[in-house]
């Protein structure tokens, strides 16, 4: 979102204006089109509420308009603020799971395919929390499938995903969905398949059976048992977080989650050592042969994995422009749509052609300001991007 050229606060009402535009122009399809119900400054935010299809949307703005957060659609009128919840117990179902198994935080995501604000949460967010809590073992990341009733795709998108885990490959549909929200209808589906490699008489039966329709209709169920009033909805550790937050937001509900796990450890472990406390007086007398000590490994700093979806059309990246640490190894999950290219990173070294869903790895080693593009196509199309690394 543009911000204010000056540097200057907007007042509320260009805040208004800014927020309906935004929402309207970039996260809502025809015949959707979002309405102001309200209005309100909320410190260092403004809060500018609004009426889509019927739902109440609640989005903050900061007041110089550079960032924007808009939270999901709710069907209750209640917006559950972070931090405000009981914690519940949320069932993990037979969902698919990403991460450590036996990850100290659990993160159990009720989201919609269809879902503009859940696309950008997948968008913006959700890459840093796989590479800074997912991939390092301290989240183990649950999709369970919360279709809203007037997303008119969702349900049978949330079944592709299925199909597509049958043959193990659920998360790569998953981000083939959310990259390509606007073309979810059968045929696309079908299509995706075909792209990821699928066997594909068997996933089209599958979806066209409605094999995964009640599981589909499970989650929906258990999510309204559960407290979910719209999408994106996550518990973490059973705290309910609404809306697409930015990752600071998440980064505090994480990092809190692992700490309270922190101090349940520190109980257990004092349990224990008051019982070893009891066994040396019990066996102080006792002579035990001295073993040799043996210096410990030194283990290496864990590299940090930054996953970045990365969609290509004609003649557009989206994003077209990414930001990684130093030392990052970036994975470039590249999702074409309609288009063979060659994609080319120079400051790195990367050229790689691209015909499908491509993963193109690399490590970040150098900061500064670069460019990747499509070194296949003519240069007036202007299908460049920007990579930051800092």
């Amino acid at each position: 979102m543009a911000g204010n050229v000056n540097g200057q606060e907007l007042s509320l009402s260009e805040a208004e204006s800014k927020a309906l535009s935004y929402v309207n122009e970039n996260l809502l399809q025809p015949p959707f089109v979002a309405e102001l119900e309200s209005s309100e400054d909320v410190g260092d935010l403004y809060k500018v509420t609004l009426s889509v299809a019927g739902q109440t949307v609640d989005s903050f703005l900061t007041k110089d308009g550079n960032l924007f957060f808009p939270q999901g659609f709710e069907t209750d009128g209640s917006l559950t603020e972070t931090g405000s919840a009981d914690l519940v117990e949320v069932s993990l179902d037979d969902d698919a799971v990403k991460g450590d198994a036996n990850a100290p935080v659990t993160i159990v995501e009720f989201s919609d395919y269809e879902c503009p604000f859940c696309g950008k949460y997948v968008q913006e967010t959700y890459p840093s929390i796989v590479s800074e809590y997912i991939n390092t073992g301290k989240v183990k990341y649950v999709f369970r499938d919360f279709p809203l009733d007037f997303h008119l795709n969702a349900q049978k998108a949330a079944e592709a995903a299925e199909c597509a885990g049958d043959q193990d490959q659920y998360w790569e549909m998953h981000d083939y969905l959310f990259a390509n929200q606007d073309y979810l209808a059968v045929d696309n589906l079908k299509g995706y398949a075909k792209d990821l490699g699928l066997d594909l008489a068997e996933f089209n039966d599958c979806l066209d059976s409605g094999k995964f329709a009640d599981e589909v209709a499970a989650d929906l169920l258990d999510g309204q048992a559960y407290g979910v009033s719209g999408t994106p909805a996550f518990f973490i550790n059973g705290k309910l977080v609404s809306g697409a937050l930015p990752f600071a937001a998440f980064k505090e509900e994480i990092d809190a989650a692992l700490a309270n796990v922190g101090k349940t450890v520190e109980v257990q472990i004092d349990e224990v050592a008051e019982e070893i406390d009891l066994v040396e007086e019990e066996t102080s007398d006792l002579v035990l042969p001295v073993e040799e000590v043996v210096e410990e490994p030194v283990v290496e700093d864990v590299v940090e994995v930054k996953m970045v979806p990365l969609t290509a059309k004609k003649w557009m990246f989206g994003p077209n422009k990414i930001v990684v640490g130093k030392n990052d190894v970036v994975q470039l999950n590249i999702i074409p749509q309609g288009l063979q290219f060659t994609l080319a990173i120079p400051g790195f070294g990367v050229e790689q052609e691209v015909t499908g869903a491509t993963m193109v790895e690399f490590t970040a080693n150098k900061v500064g300001t670069f460019e990747f593009k499509c070194s296949s196509c003519e240069d007036w199309r202007g299908m460049t991007g920007t990579l930051v690394v800092e």
